[in-house]
């Protein structure tokens, strides 16, 4: 097996903004690009150092020691990484299990119904405008969310004996239960949530796990965002494997800098999970 292998499925550019702030299969763009920045193209002028010209360096200079780079990385590229390489870095958004005012659909009616599927019947008065009922709606579902422990069956059974089950183990579980209820109803469905955002789509961490093949031993670092749920997961099926992932909030230009810094002591010889320890500490 080859050594080592970078993937990215980050934005790179000012048109995969534009096309990403409308597309529902997708989340980073919509929810967290554009919360406070208002336009694609303001985003991009404060992103672009990053995604473009930073990511534009990393990458130039993998290519140039060995690293195998591959960019707009979706589910086939994973697994395909993950059957070549030893060690795998995954630059990608993890979806939290909140539910964020633009999972929902766009008119009231279809807000309602989605409530009402859900078991959230929160009076919606006469006249109440699709931002109103989005909201009202959101924070139920986050409330049911927030008290996964209080009315999921199996989660209370997780919970028994030795097991241990975390609060966020907990929420993100509950998060696939919602969508899992939804399903069936096109005209009702919510933006999952607890899923790895890849270029070809929201991908939940059962999906992600099966990439990984049987007996896998090697390292892959999902560098995303509160992605402990996803390594949970993930360690279920590759016992062997080292997984990390990361409880923070992390922001692009921290994280290039971070990965270029571990790439740099891997390929002068130091294991993966030390040279990524020893990045951390120096840059804090």
């Amino acid at each position: 097996m080859d050594q080592i292998a970078l993937l990215s499925a980050l934005p790179r550019s000012l048109e995969e903004l534009v096309a990403g702030a409308t597309d529902r299969s997708k989340d980073y763009v919509r929810t967290q690009v554009l919360k406070n920045l208002n336009t694609p193209e303001s985003a991009w002028a404060t992103l672009k150092p990053h995604l473009k010209d930073n990511a534009d360096a990393l990458f130039n200079w993998c290519h140039d020691v060995g690293v195998q780079v591959t960019e707009k990385a979706g589910l086939k590229e994973l697994r395909d990484a993950l059957a070549r390489h030893e060690n795998v870095v995954v630059l990608a958004h993890w979806k939290g299990p909140e539910v964020h005012s633009k999972d929902l659909p766009d008119t009231v009616e279809m807000i309602t119904e989605v409530g009402q599927a859900l078991g959230v019947y929160e009076t919606l008065s006469a006249g109440t405008s699709a931002r109103a009922a989005r909201h009202t709606v959101q924070l139920a579902l986050n409330e049911r969310i927030r008290s996964w422990a209080d009315w999921s069956p199996e989660l209370l059974q997780l919970g028994e004996g030795d097991v241990v089950v975390g609060d966020y183990y907990g929420r993100c579980l509950a998060r696939e239960y919602i969508d899992a209820a939804l399903m069936d109803r096109s005209s009702c469905r919510l933006v999952p949530g607890a899923r790895l955002e890849l270029t070809d789509g929201l991908w939940s961490a059962r999906n992600v796990a099966s990439c990984f093949p049987e007996g896998w031993d090697g390292v892959c670092d999902f560098v995303c965002c509160r992605s402990l749920y996803l390594s949970d997961i993930v360690k279920e099926r590759t016992r062997g494997g080292l997984i990390r992932a990361d409880a923070r909030y992390l922001q692009p230009e921290r994280v290039l800098e971070v990965v270029r810094g571990t790439l740099e002591s891997f390929t002068a010889g130091k294991p993966y999970h030390t040279a990524a320890y020893n990045t951390e500490e120096n840059l804090k």
